[in-house]
């Protein structure tokens, strides 16, 4: 078995595979200290309420965008199971063409969501994750990684907006009945929700005029679902597009 792990700036994920696709997945907040240890516990239930064993994971493959969490849970994960590790970065063989001025300065987990991306639709393509930042990437109809673009993610917007504005409360982010807010609350969701909607479309209608030609667009992340049901231009959402690049990633390198 395989243990794809996903080392984000909000949470680390971990995701189980024993054959194609994710049977469950694991997660914990990414503000462990330098030297702290993976709650092994946590992840010993996980495993057994899988009925997983220790012994039976044999591979674990790793992506980091939080340089000094990678040694820390690496380190973990070598003293919890007797497995092979492989730390995924630009160098890895990736089975992507990555066409940037600087392929190291892009996080790894922007050209893994675009390979796992390929493997669902037909280039030319978008991602768009809903993460700590929302970013989109773009793999053009060559199926190359040609670059893409950086935003505030919406959960990073709303705790700025409120931490900076002192009569405005946190708010659950979701959509509002109507565009136009009533009061406080219904304001700030219609900012944030539909102004990332907006955003979205924006971006998508951007990318494929450059392109010269209309993208498919794959989701995922924390909002995505809630995005893609009043986006004209998302087609599909993946929750563990991530992880399962990660698992594709380690397919060609093992």
């Amino acid at each position: 078995m395989l243990l794809a792990v996903d080392i984000g700036n909000t949470s680390i994920k971990i995701g189980l595979y024993n054959g194609s696709n994710s049977s469950s997945t694991w997660r914990t907040e990414s503000n462990l200290s330098d030297n702290a240890d993976l709650d092994f516990l946590s992840i010993q239930s996980w495993l057994s309420n899988n009925n997983v064993k220790l012994d039976d994971i044999e591979n674990i493959a790793l992506a980091s965008v939080v340089p000094h969490l990678t040694g820390t849970v690496s380190k973990s994960l070598k003293d919890y199971f007797n497995a092979d590790l492989l730390i995924i970065d630009s160098k890895s063989t990736l089975g992507i063409n990555i066409k940037v001025d600087n392929p190291a300065e892009v996080g790894i987990d922007r050209i893994i969501n675009a390979i796992s991306a390929t493997q669902i639709l037909s280039t030319p393509l978008i991602v768009i994750d809903f993460g700590t930042a929302t970013t989109f990437d773009v793999v053009d109809k060559k199926g190359d990684y040609i670059g893409g673009t950086i935003a505030p993610g919406i959960d990073l917007s709303s705790r700025v907006l409120t931490s900076n504005a002192a009569k405005l409360p946190q708010i659950s982010l979701e959509f509002p009945s109507k565009w136009i807010g009533k009061n406080t609350i219904e304001s700030m969701q219609s900012g944030l929700m539909n102004g990332y909607l907006g955003l979205v479309e924006g971006m998508v209608n951007g990318i494929n005029e450059e392109l010269g030609q209309s993208a498919n667009v794959v989701a995922t992340g924390g909002l995505a679902t809630s995005i893609a049901q009043k986006s004209n231009s998302i087609e599909i959402v993946v929750p563990h597009l991530t992880l399962d690049g990660i698992k594709r990633i380690w397919e060609l390198n093992s």
